[in-house]
């Protein structure tokens, strides 16, 4: 069956430095698939690749067959990719709600709020504060709030866990956890590996903007040497 989304020998540069050495990975229908590498590894490089925010020198990118390697970022949004930044780019003087509105402008087929509401419900508890007092777990499930407004086939998810504490990091897996299970196909970008395994069943290791091992999570972690050599574990 033809992935829904599909990277080929894939090469990209940030400016002079060139960031992607002939990336190949591979995403399905309703999967959820982890990117698994040290900080610098080349992960976010990857996400803003297959978003089309960075344009790649060679290889091509697939979207349910079709070659969209030089779509923009705006075109692949609208055929059902959303991207999710790291840094999760927040309207501090916006409240909860009116965080949503925005996002809803932009989708005539939006989503219904109150289904996300239902999949997020500390962001119905805070419809009401401003963006920029929530906690940092509370504005990544904003942010991931904000891309399922559009309806997203796929979601391109990058490091969730970044700088959270152990007990909301669990709460973020949970959320996560719950899209996942609308059959929603996810590509996640972690350093945590302990946490994409409990979300993902397969996963690429990456290092130095290439791919060195791929299999399912519990492989690359009982791959010694792998994860010793590659990744934070």
């Amino acid at each position: 069956m033809e992935p829904l989304l599909a990277a080929h020998d894939v090469h990209a540069a940030i400016g002079a430095s060139r960031i992607l050495h002939g990336l190949s990975l591979a995403v399905g229908r309703g999967e959820v698939v982890a990117l698994v590498g040290r900080n610098g590894a080349g992960k976010t490089t990857a996400l803003r690749t297959l978003m089309g925010h960075v344009r790649p020198w060679q290889g091509t990118v697939r979207w349910q067959g079709q070659d969209i390697t030089r779509w923009p970022a705006h075109a692949r949004a609208r055929a059902g990719i959303a991207y999710v930044p790291q840094d999760r780019r927040m309207f501090a003087n916006l409240t909860v709600e009116e965080s949503l509105e925005v996002a809803e402008a932009a989708h005539p087929n939006r989503r219904p709020r109150e289904e996300i509401y239902e999949l997020f419900p500390v962001l119905a508890e805070r419809r009401r504060q401003l963006s920029g007092f929530l906690s940092g777990g509370e504005q990544r499930m904003l942010a991931l709030a904000r891309a399922l407004v559009a309806n997203p086939s796929l979601i391109l998810l990058d490091e969730p866990t970044d700088g959270l504490a152990p007990v909301v990091v669990e709460q973020l897996l949970s959320r996560i956890a719950a899209v996942a299970a609308q059959g929603i196909s996810i590509l996640l970008a972690e350093q945590n590996v302990r946490f994409a395994a409990m979300l993902a069943r397969r996963g690429y290791l990456i290092h130095k903007g290439a791919i060195r091992r791929e299999g399912t999570v519990e492989e690359l972690l009982a791959d010694e040497e792998a994860a010793g050599r590659y990744l934070a574990v």
